[in-house]
């Protein structure tokens, strides 16, 4: 299964600043750190795009040639520890996506990015500084009252990997998780939802024609491990102490304040997104291809 999270980012004003455009990586570079004053930055404020693509449409050559020079040399070194070279691909698949995903919002240089991980291991950004999560009392500090939303960078992310696809959601509106699995694995459906599953899924699982269980199995569980990516808790939050319940439209109704969406990008992967909305109207989510890395 698809690990259990990762992570977000944040603060400081935006503005204008000269762009240098680097075409080997498709990003408009900034000549210093600050986010770029696009439409797509301002829509990230109420709207969360999916950036996905398949390592296998990847050239591992051509990916490391491009690409490798961008991760930190613990990134490197963990790659290195991959067994195979479809498993190192992947990992650097993954780790390129991250990188150009946020450089493509912020005109940040991708091998600038530093993460860390909170206890439960959950990434966040430690550099650029200006990019860092939001600590509201310190911004209040900052400027003696509540910042309001336009007024800071915060970027939240989360990445997600599995046969055949690596995804990156991003987002200003709040916390994001995202999570994908390939339905053509095979699996031992009652063993899992037995594990994982609340006593009311299990019951709705088990009601279903047995054509319809893996399907609906896995569109469970993407939602759970979006929802627990997104609350960045780890199995402190237990999975069966939760239920997904559905909207007469087939979609998933929202856990408290987190909206939660269900996704078939591909034939065989079915995903999900869990995105933190306390107010306001329903936040589109935008799936787009990431080809650019080819």
């Amino acid at each position: 299964m698809a690990p259990l999270w990762l992570s977000r980012v944040l603060y400081a004003v935006p503005r204008k600043k000269p762009m240098k455009f680097a075409p080997e990586t498709g990003i408009a570079q900034m000549q210093d750190c600050g986010p770029l004053r696009t439409s797509d930055w301002d829509r990230l404020l109420t709207g969360a795009d999916v950036w996905h693509v398949s390592p296998d449409a990847l050239s591992p050559e051509s990916l490391e040639h491009r690409c490798l020079g961008w991760l930190t040399p613990q990134e490197r070194a963990r790659r290195d520890r991959f067994r195979t070279d479809r498993l190192r691909h992947n990992y650097l698949t993954t780790r390129a996506l991250c990188r150009w995903v946020l450089s493509r919002y912020t005109g940040v240089s991708p091998n600038q990015w530093q993460f860390v991980e909170n206890p439960y291991g959950k990434p966040a950004i430690a550099a650029p500084v200006e990019f860092q999560r939001l600590r509201i009392p310190a911004a209040v500090n900052a400027s003696g009252r509540m910042p309001l939303p336009h007024e800071f960078n915060s970027l939240y992310f989360n990445l997600t990997h599995t046969e055949g696809m690596v995804g990156c959601a991003v987002t200003r509106a709040g916390e994001v998780g995202l999570d994908a699995e390939d339905t053509s694995r095979p699996v031992d459906i009652e063993a899992v939802a037995g594990q994982v599953f609340s006593a009311a899924e299990c019951e709705c699982l088990s009601s279903l024609p047995a054509h319809c269980r893996t399907l609906r199995f896995y569109e469970y569980w993407v939602l759970k491990e979006a929802y627990l990516k997104a609350l960045g808790t780890g199995l402190s939050t237990p999975p069966d102490q939760f239920t997904i319940t559905w909207r007469d439209d087939g979609q998933p109704a929202s856990l408290g304040d987190w909206q939660l969406a269900l996704y078939h990008p591909t034939p065989r992967h079915v995903a999900a997104t869990a995105v933190c909305r306390p107010v306001g109207a329903p936040l589109p989510v935008t799936w787009r291809s990431a080809d650019v890395l080819a």
